[in-house]
């Protein structure tokens, strides 16, 4: 099964796909917030300390983007009363990809999903 098809039989699958996608795009953002380093200069010492706190400033408000998505997310899934599940040994995930879906519900719908997968 593919991970794009993981909620399509189950109410409100649109919210369930929109979770799904935003928590993938937040690890994603937060796979490339890296710090930049600053680059040290022994005669303007102070130059670099304050690039770097630039720099780790800049880092900082990306960080906070990402635990704010989060946050607010986790709010909806509480909301519903679902939780995310890794189903990545599961399901197909999309061409071009790194990281599959997971799939969003209840524990009885996740186990539900994985009978249908497995055809038990």
């Amino acid at each position: 099964m593919k991970n794009t098809e993981i909620h399509k039989d189950l109410p409100l699958y649109q919210i369930r796909d929109v979770i799904a996608y935003d928590l993938r795009q937040t690890f994603y953002m937060e796979f490339d917030n890296k710090p930049e380093n600053a680059k040290y200069d022994k005669e303007d010492v102070w130059g670099y300390v304050v690039q770097d706190c630039k720099n780790q400033i800049k880092f900082q408000e990306k960080r906070l983007k990402i635990a704010e998505l989060r946050k607010g997310l986790t709010m909806v899934l509480k909301h519903h009363g679902w939780e995310e599940f890794d189903v990545s040994d599961e399901t197909v995930k999309q061409t071009g990809e790194t990281l599959c879906l997971s799939f969003i519900g209840t524990q009885e719908e996740y186990d539900f999903l994985l009978t249908k997968i497995n055809g038990v």
